[in-house]
């Protein structure tokens, strides 16, 4: 199973990236870690590839934005480019992040299984 592992870049605990995977019921099944090369979740959720269980290889398969080339939309383009090869998605939130809610939104039009663990409450809406 190709599972993206991203989320908010303020998140550095490895811990809540292993509890997140653990939690969605698929960290058995993942055979492959898609992400999106970002600091915090991208980069943990790439750790927990590489590093959680030495049985089992996992492979990580990176997609980089190109800001270069796309300018402000790279990092929508990538999501895209993520959403369509993945086959679901563990997305660690700070209820705030766009880049991840962007994440999330893009693999539910698909029809695909998002696992979303919120690391706070969300902000309330007025």
């Amino acid at each position: 199973m190709k599972v993206i592992i991203a989320g908010s870049r303020e998140v550095t605990d490895y811990q809540v990236v292993a509890e997140a995977v653990e939690l969605s019921g698929w960290g058995d099944q993942i055979t492959e870690v898609v992400s999106g090369a970002a600091r915090g979740v991208d980069t943990l959720g790439e750790h927990w590839a590489t590093n959680r269980d030495r049985r089992r290889f996992i492979e990580v398969t990176r997609y980089r934005a190109k800001w270069g080339v796309y300018g402000p939309t790279a990092g929508k383009r990538r999501n895209w480019q993520m959403a369509e090869y993945a086959d679901a998605l563990v997305a660690v939130w700070d209820g705030m992040s766009p880049g991840t809610a962007h994440m999330i939104a893009a693999m539910t039009k698909l029809r695909k299984p998002v696992y979303v663990y919120l690391t706070q409450d969300p902000p309330n809406s007025l």
